[in-house]
């Protein structure tokens, strides 16, 4: 384990010095196990999903001079050691994925309108329920200060929004414990919040881009960004049911999400179609029935509700799509 030297505030186990790194954050074997339980489905074995990751790790080195690849086991076991075991501390999960059994959960993430595939404000709600109520509900649950547990600290942006907010209702956020960092964000929060304390798995002093593998697999839980509307509120709703844009043609913009070059959009985007058929292809083959559009828990964008359609086959239709093959 590494701790600044600066700082002891700050605590993380891995440190990266390497400049111009991808970074990949692993994640949907553990939301498609949720996924499958829910719907009735078998996910394929282990190594199937380790020979995709393998492929898209060798695409991924074509583009960028260091690729890495951090494994959602990983991630998941070292979060747990190091989240305070003191009993007067609560822990408060802002991510899913690595969402620890028992924990309390706030819903937000970034809301882009369906057409433009622009952002919509700032930060809205996963769900119906809107930011302000779940604040409004935590802070009649946690009597105590809370510990943040969340996948990435990027630019530090979204975690400094919704530290205010935690604040707004009366809540002490003393520490924070996430997957991956990178120093810029870290930096940032600690500038805004002096005494926090955060401890990461993986901690970089700079990256090209920190990507969750969800969001380059369309029809996975949680994929890409959310589509919304303000729907006359004070924030962003997102529609109903869940779609997502994903971060390739045609579903969002590889460039500007992902910083996949834009010489390479249409060449990645083939890609993680291809990639999300045979997930899908393989999923249908282990359980021994198709996949329905309508049994996705977040559509793809252009992907029909509720739709009775194979979701294999709107994937290949998708392929030949003209923002990808032209």
């Amino acid at each position: 384990m590494t701790r600044h030297e600066d700082d002891g505030s700050l605590v993380h186990q891995h440190v990266c010095n390497e400049n111009e790194v991808y970074v990949v954050s692993e994640d949907i074997q553990s939301l498609l196990m949720g996924w499958a339980d829910e719907r009735e489905f078998t996910l394929p074995l282990r190594k199937f999903f380790t020979a995709l990751r393998h492929d898209m790790k060798k695409k991924l080195q074509s583009y960028f001079p260091v690729v890495h690849f951090i494994s959602e086991v990983e991630i998941k076991s070292q979060i747990d050691n190091l989240l305070e075991k003191e009993t007067e501390v609560t822990a408060v999960s802002l991510d899913r994925a690595y969402k620890k059994n028992g924990c309390l959960l706030i819903e937000a993430t970034r809301i882009v309108d369906g057409s433009s595939m622009m952002p919509i404000g700032n930060l809205g709600s996963r769900t119906q329920t809107s930011l302000e109520e779940q604040f409004k509900l935590l802070s009649k649950t946690v009597t105590r200060p809370i510990q943040l547990i969340d996948d990435v600290i990027f630019s530090g942006n979204s975690n400094i929004d919704l530290l205010k907010r935690f604040n707004s209702v009366g809540i002490e956020v003393n520490s924070m414990v996430v997957g991956i960092s990178v120093e810029e964000g870290v930096r940032r929060i600690c500038d805004e919040f002096p005494q926090m304390k955060i401890r990461s798995v993986r901690h970089y002093m700079s990256v090209i881009d920190e990507v969750c593998e969800r969001d380059f697999y369309a029809g996975v839980p949680y994929s890409g960004r959310l589509i919304g509307t303000f729907d006359g509120g004070f924030e962003p709703r997102p529609l109903v049911p869940e779609q997502g844009a994903s971060y390739f043609f045609p579903f969002g913009n590889p460039h500007e999400w992902a910083s996949i070059p834009e010489k390479h959009e249409r060449d990645w985007s083939v890609f993680c179609l291809e990639q999300s058929i045979q997930l899908w292809e393989k999923i249908e083959e282990a359980s021994g029935r198709k996949v329905l559009c309508s049994d996705l828990t977040r559509i793809p964008r252009l992907c029909t509700p509720m739709s009775t359609k194979r979701f294999v086959n709107f994937l290949k239709e998708s392929l030949h799509h003209s923002y990808v093959t032209a």
